[in-house]
């Protein structure tokens, strides 16, 4: 893989920092409705997550990209769940988030965390950390531990439940809900594209996680429901009255089942 094909990596992946700064700022004005925290959770994490990386990328030995890869994992754990605690908020389900049942969601990612910057001692996280072959610019040749491959069980299980709330208020809710959700599906499924691509390895050449790239795309899907159909504005409305405006069966706006 050449020089330039990473420079050009470096150049997008800034890029998608500035995109995600904007929407933060925007999102910062409305940062006591409810649902704005976790959204704005969502893009602070992401946030270090790509700077991190462009170090890793950019770094030139294996000490100081093991460095900042421990640094994404400031940020990477706890996306999964800003995204489900967004999505029960956006969907009426807030109240059932109580700081218990929180807490207890919280315990795999803070588990994550704490693996992550303490691997060097039992591998769970990776098992193995090499240079890129043949060069110094590049990101780390990572074997994954076992505590790995369940974080990542974990954070799509929640994503998936995530979207498929989304998805039944964009298939069944009001047009002013469904609009929303649509935008915010469609956010969230762009943004993790590029994670799906690296943890799967699906891409040829040297396994570059294209997350911060796709979250730029992802990030422009939230801005275009921030401003155009108000997201935030309206979530307070959401709250109270979304599932009401469903044609199916009500359920309780507390509980997760029908």
């Amino acid at each position: 893989m050449t020089l330039s094909y990473f420079v050009l990596y470096i150049a997008l992946t800034a890029t998608s920092l500035g995109v995600s700064i904007y929407v933060l700022s925007q999102l910062w004005r409305l940062r006591k409705s409810p649902g704005a925290s976790s959204l704005m959770w969502i893009i602070h994490c992401v946030l270090i997550w790509s700077i991190a990386y462009i170090f890793e990328v950019s770094l030139p030995t294996l000490e100081l990209k093991y460095i900042a890869l421990k640094a994404e994992y400031l940020g990477i754990p706890f996306i999964s769940l800003a995204a489900f605690t967004f999505g029960m908020i956006f969907t009426g389900r807030g109240k059932w988030l109580t700081r218990g049942r929180f807490a207890l969601f919280s315990i795999i990612p803070v588990v994550t965390f704490a693996l992550a910057h303490t691997n060097q001692w039992h591998g769970l996280i990776w098992s193995s950390l090499e240079m890129p072959e043949g060069a110094t610019l590049g990101p780390l040749t990572l074997g994954h531990g076992l505590w790995y491959n369940v974080n990542v069980v974990y954070s799509y299980s929640l994503l998936v439940f995530t979207a498929i709330l989304f998805a039944a208020i964009a298939v069944r809710g009001h047009r002013l809900y469904r609009a929303q959700s649509i935008s915010m599906l469609i956010g969230m499924l762009v943004s993790w594209s590029g994670n799906a691509l690296y943890v799967f390895a699906v891409l040829p050449g040297p396994n570059l996680d294209w997350t911060p790239l796709t979250f730029t795309l992802g990030s422009i899907a939230l801005a275009i429901g921030f401003s155009r159909y108000k997201l935030v504005d309206v979530l307070p409305i959401a709250y109270n009255s979304v599932f009401a405006a469903m044609s199916a069966p009500r359920t309780d706006p507390r509980g997760f089942g029908h």
